[in-house]
């Protein structure tokens, strides 16, 4: 346990005085010849915030500016924090107020399934992601993700395979033909791509996967080779 002086000495040394260990007190006159004037007041910090009233009927706005007091505009802290695309990112945050958006809970399996396409659709309408973004301005593609995530992850997952993975293999491997043919509909949902891989024995581990494809200039067939099956 420290003892007052070491817990003054403490707590001045962190800026703060509570209303407790660090109360403020009479300080010893270790000269007699100096009078202490005891009438000025000591400002003191309590680290105990005040209590604020919350009710159920409050909106999150009325909220957050009750519970909220910064020190700091609001505004330029939340610039700093996303970095990137403030425009698009400040578009999202309003359009996830859309009832679609609104968090639904027990629900069916199928429900869910159809609820995260939904979702997915809306973003895609208002053209918050594309998959030329991937050449264009790649940080757009990690903001509508982390965007996304807030709301449903399971979404996201869906926008992962149709933008990453599906769009942007188009993207990369493909030629003129495909692109012509294919990243339009990437954009708009029309053409909804899907990601497989899987061997035996790894189920859908895909860091563990041993399998793999070579292609034969002569054949023109890809060899598949699975150096240990079940």
């Amino acid at each position: 346990m420290l003892v007052p002086t070491m817990s003054r000495r403490l707590c001045h040394s962190l800026g703060v005085r509570t209303m407790t260990a660090c109360q403020a007190r009479t300080p010893l006159n270790t000269n007699p010849a100096t009078t202490i004037d005891t009438s000025i007041p000591v400002r003191q910090v309590s680290t105990a915030p005040q209590l604020t009233k919350l009710n159920n009927t409050m909106t999150p706005a009325d909220i957050r500016e009750k519970l909220l007091a910064p020190s700091f505009p609001i505004e330029k802290m939340t610039e700093l924090l996303d970095h990137d695309n403030h425009q698009m990112r400040a578009d999202f945050r309003k359009f996830i107020s859309e009832p679609v958006m609104v968090p639904r809970y027990n629900i069916s399996l199928e429900e869910e399934r159809e609820l995260a396409l939904r979702r997915l659709q809306r973003i895609c309408d208002n053209k918050f992601i594309s998959v030329l973004d991937f050449w264009n301005n790649p940080l757009r593609i990690f903001a509508a993700h982390e965007l996304a995530a807030v709301i449903d992850p399971a979404m996201t997952v869906k926008m992962t395979v149709q933008f990453n993975l599906f769009g942007g293999t188009v993207l990369k491997l493909g030629t003129e033909r495909h692109h012509k043919q294919l990243l339009e509909g990437i954009d708009n949902l029309n053409d909804i791509g899907c990601f497989g891989l899987t061997e035996l024995g790894y189920g859908n581990n895909a860091v563990e996967m041993e399998t793999t494809a070579t292609f034969d200039q002569e054949t023109k067939e890809f060899i598949v080779n699975t150096p240990h099956p079940l």
